[in-house]
């Protein structure tokens, strides 16, 4: 079989969305889950949610001192003039900064889809043992939770600011979601890098992979620029170990050069 990042997965009974990553147990290199995104186009790149700056308008009433020369209007007990402080309203309207959270609305919703669920696979695409309904019904890839996010309170606090006052702040909840890899597993996508001995050599194509099984055979290496771009099939005994987000290979960088082509 031969499993291609970002293909078309079909279902029984009918598309299901997309390939956006194989997870892979390391020490055997087998193949364990594959991550589809239940989407009609390729998922967009992932990024959290971000803190946003929107402008907002307030109109305040401010009171400040004012000092005004009082004078004696009274022959009988005459003293001179003095100053007092009165309080004098006045109206604005502010124009301040509102930070908000922004989610990135593009996230799909991708399942963990086992290995032993996969009938089929070329480079055309996927092909699954079970229906859209079973398939909306296995685990989530994607956990979301929620911290707690301490950010100016603008709103509240532009009077006090006019005035030389410390801003308030408010508490949001900011959502933040995680990849759900099973532990002491790996995820590879298309964005995975490979590593010869002396330097990166490209980024992770296709995998070749056993039937039943699930161990890998090959990984194809794509290297070049993305407009002339070719591939090369690393076998995958020369794969030394698999890190964060990189393929570790045995080989240096001559001798990936030298691997036969696609």
């Amino acid at each position: 079989m031969l499993i291609a990042m970002h293909t078309e997965v079909e279902c029984i009974d009918g598309m299901a969305g997309h390939c956006s990553h194989v997870i892979v147990e390391p020490k055997e290199l087998k193949v364990t889950h594959l991550v589809i995104g239940a989407n009609e186009r390729p998922p967009r790149p992932q990024r959290p949610p971000r803190l946003v700056v929107e402008e907002t308008e307030k109109e305040i009433m401010l009171k400040r001192p004012r000092l005004v020369v009082e004078e004696n209007r009274d022959p009988a007990s005459p003293r001179p003039p003095r100053l007092v402080v009165e309080e004098e309203e006045r109206r604005v309207t502010l124009t301040a900064p509102r930070l908000e959270v922004e989610e990135d609305e593009s996230w799909d919703t991708q399942r963990l889809v086992p290995w032993d669920r996969v009938a089929d696979a070329t480079i055309q695409g996927i092909t699954l043992d079970c229906t859209e309904q079973e398939l909306a019904a296995m685990q989530d890839f994607i956990e979301r939770h929620y911290v707690r996010v301490a950010v100016p309170d603008y709103r509240n606090g532009s009077e006090l600011m006019l005035l030389g006052g410390k801003m308030p702040e408010e508490i949001k909840w900011a959502p933040v979601e995680e990849e759900r890899v099973p532990e002491n597993e790996f995820a590879l996508s298309r964005r995975t890098r490979v590593e010869a001995t002396d330097g990166e050599v490209g980024r992770l194509g296709p995998l070749e992979v056993e039937p039943g099984s699930g161990r890998i055979t090959h990984l194809v290496l794509n290297n070049g620029q993305p407009w002339d771009r070719k591939g090369v099939a690393v076998p995958a005994s020369f794969v030394e170990r698999l890190g964060e987000g990189t393929v570790h290979l045995k080989l240096d960088r001559q001798s990936v050069k030298a691997l036969p082509g696609l």
